[in-house]
């Protein structure tokens, strides 16, 4: 678990001794820059002095040296340092990142939420990583459902009444556009029997037909 009050407090130490790092490698070095109390310290800054060390070393020729009874140079110690610094920073980055406007997250599932859950058959009662589901009820039927990282109904309440409202616009959309082409298949339906012809046309035509073959018989004979 990654509580949003811990890794505040834990940045907070870790921007303290950046300050007081980086104020030092700036005596020492003579790197120009100032690192107030009011302003947070990003990773770019800390990559541009890190920068700035390392031509150090190429200039001076400074090899590094790791194991035991190897005595490391001041500029490795200080490269070191802020590498480990710089690590730590953006873990803490990634961290607020992930948390948001939520006040934790679980290691194994980033995008739950710790909540208060009812006890188990064992009465565990703590914390645990969930989601809050969300299903809205009318007349018996469901007209929406949502998922949410909130822990409190609260929260999300709106954001369900949101989901709902647009899946109804949408499915009412749906269903007068299904309507409308059913009532234009019927009225296409009817302008082709109207123009089939009917049980009295066809005996109509059928006797005129007759009458005409009698008369141009009686005409010949």
């Amino acid at each position: 678990m990654y509580g949003k009050k811990s890794v505040t407090k834990n940045e907070t130490r870790l921007q303290e001794k950046l300050r007081d790092k980086l104020c030092e490698i700036q005596q020492v070095y003579g790197f120009e820059g100032e690192f107030s109390k009011d302003k947070k310290i990003e990773v770019s800054v800390i990559a541009r002095i890190l920068e700035n060390l390392y031509e150090r070393k190429v200039i001076e020729s400074v090899e590094f040296v790791y194991g035991k009874g190897k005595r490391k140079t001041p500029l490795q110690r200080d490269i070191e340092s802020l590498e480990e610094m710089c690590e730590r920073q953006l873990k803490y980055d990634d961290y607020t990142e992930i948390l948001g406007d939520r006040n934790s997250f679980s290691k194994t599932d980033r995008e739950a939420t710790f909540m208060r859950l009812k006890e188990d058959h064992m009465r565990n009662g703590q914390l645990k990583p969930a989601y809050n589901v969300q299903i809205g009820v009318e007349g018996e039927y469901v007209v929406g459902v949502d998922i949410s990282d909130k822990p409190t109904d609260q929260l999300t309440l709106w954001p369900l009444l949101e989901r709902a409202k647009n899946y109804l616009v949408k499915s009412t959309k749906t269903s007068l556009r299904m309507q409308a082409m059913k009532v234009k298949r019927t009225i296409q339906n009817l302008k082709k029997m109207s123009k089939l012809p009917t049980s009295n046309r066809v005996l109509m035509n059928s006797r005129k037909k007759e009458t005409l073959r009698i008369k141009s018989a009686g005409k010949k004979i």
